[in-house]
This record gives C-alpha cells, sequence and structure tokens, in this order.
C-alpha cells in the first residue's frame, strides 16, 4: 500500500507493521534470527527492522545466463521504483554491458498505467523487462505495449515475484511475449504456469540453501 503513498490519516504502513511483527521474534542460541528477502530492496526497510539480521538476496543471478544465450538484449526497468532496486546489480551480475531503457509509469483516472519510454535503445533489440513481482500485470502488459510500438523486435520478462492475483497469469498466455521467467517464489502460481509457454520457472532452491547455510 505504501508504495503509492500514505495518504490518509490512520492508515497502516503495511511494510513498517510486518518488520515490527518480525522484529518481536525471540533470538536463538545462535544470535539474532534472520530474515531472508529476496529483491524487495527498499533501502527503508533496514529502518524497520529492528532486534534481527536482515539480509537482500536476488534471484537475479539467473538471469544472466539466460541473456548470454539471446541477440542484441536490452534490459528495462518498467518504471522508476524498479531501477531504484535494481539499480547496480547489472554490474555485479555481469550485465553491465548491455543496453539500459527505462519506462515511465503515470496513472490514469480508470486505475490503470500508461508507459512510455523514457530512455535507451529498443529498435530492433530484444527488450527483458525487470521488475520484483508481477501481481495484477497491468503495468507488465503496457510496458511491453510501448516496447513493441517503439520497434522492439521480442519483449521478454523476468521478475522474481510472480503472483499474478486472481489468475492474472492467463492475461499473458497471448499477450506477445517471448518468454516471461519467474521463481518459485510463489510456488502454487509457479506449479500452475510452469508448462504454460511461455512462462519458465527457475528454482530458488540452490539460492536458498546456500543463505541457510552461510
Amino acid at each position: 500500500m505504501e508504495r503509492f503513498g500514505v495518504g490518509n490519516e490512520g492508515q497502516l504502513v503495511t511494510a513498517k507493521t510486518t518488520a515490527m511483527m518480525l522484529s518481536a521474534t525471540p533470538s536463538c542460541l545462535r544470535g539474532p534470527v534472520r530474515f531472508i528477502i529476496y529483491d524487495i530492496h527498499a533501502l527503508q526497510l533496514f529502518n524497520y527492522f529492528d532486534g534481527v539480521v536482515v539480509r537482500l538476496k536476488t534471484g537475479l543471478k539467473y538471469l544472466a545466463p539466460l541473456l548470454a544465450q539471446l541477440e542484441k538484449v536490452s534490459i528495462c526497468f518498467p518504471d522508476e521504483g524498479a531501477r531504484k532496486r535494481f539499480e547496480g546489480m547489472p554490474d555485479k551480475y555481469g550485465l553491465e554491458r548491455l543496453p539500459i531503457i527505462e519506462c515511465r509509469k503515470r496513472r490514469r483516472t480508470s486505475g490503470n498505467h500508461a508507459v512510455k519510454i523514457g530512455s535507451g535503445r529498443v529498435r530492433g533489440r530484444h527488450v527483458v523487462i525487470i521488475d520484483d513481482a508481477i501481481l495484477g500485470g497491468g503495468t507488465m502488459l503496457s510496458c511491453k505495449d510501448a516496447l513493441v510500438s517503439a520497434g522492439a523486435a521480442k519483449v521478454s520478462v523476468f521478475v522474481t515475484h510472480g503472483r499474478f492475483a486472481c489468475c492474472s497469469w492467463k492475461r499473458f498466455l497471448r499477450a506477445g511475449f517471448h518468454k516471461i521467467w519467474i521463481t518459485d517464489s510463489c510456488p502454487k502460481t509457479a506449479s500452475i504456469v510452469a508448462k504454460k509457454r511461455p512462462f519458465e520457472v527457475i528454482s530458488l532452491a540452490g539460492s536458498i540453501i546456500r543463505a541457510i547455510a552461510e
């Protein structure tokens, strides 16, 4: 909720409330409890927690080998929020040589989002949109339409959390995407779309095991 700003007196700031609940988790014999968060990397998260150790992980490491198999690739952030969350990560995961496209999102009076290309090389490129999550899918679909209109040869998606509320994944089956990569962080949805084109599901199991062992 607070991603769009808390505008009413008494409105709960849900991220802070959740973090306060998690912070109340009792310590164990090995010290403070550790919480591992994938790709919801807003800096204010660190100010919400107290008495627990927060580790920020990413599914982006699984994207680099996929991109190595593609030609004429550009990376696209669908909005300013995505750019801020993933800023700096492309260098860490070997994506620094790829052109970056940034989109700008504007909310219409109807509640939907209008997306425009802000900057970057689009024409003739295979554009891969990167974000942390898909809920209803409206922003992602609008972003794809804007990229196609700007001359993108193909459009694919990589998101860590494929939530797809109210079976919104059905909107993507014939929407014209080349690939939609999601992880299995939302296992129920992942199991449903695993064998449906253009979806491909990536397991976080190895990353989680390594994080626990550290």
